[in-house]
């Protein structure tokens, strides 16, 4: 059996948003449209054949807080799953 060619890589990420409250006082964004607040976190795993080519899948999650107008008044959470496939000459 030959071995498997390349290198696998586990990545992951977490992340956040405040947006401070004076930039609505202020007149800079609409309350009633504007986010203020998001988490979000993903992972993934790349596959990296060669210099050349490499494979990609990716999973992202990210929830709001306001932004929306019908409901919690928050925008709906987001998920994504990212897959790409890259070669270069």
């Amino acid at each position: 059996m030959q071995p498997l060619l390349g290198a696998v890589e586990v990545v992951g990420r977490v992340d956040g948003m405040h947006i401070d409250p004076d930039a609505f006082r202020l007149g800079f964004a609409d309350p009633g449209r504007s986010i203020r607040k998001d988490f979000g976190f993903g992972g993934g795993v790349n596959w990296i054949w060669s210099r050349s080519v490499r494979f990609s899948l990716d999973y992202y999650h990210t929830e709001f807080k306001g932004g929306w107008n019908q409901g919690t008044w928050n925008r709906p959470t987001e998920e994504a799953i990212i897959g790409r496939f890259q070669f270069a000459l």
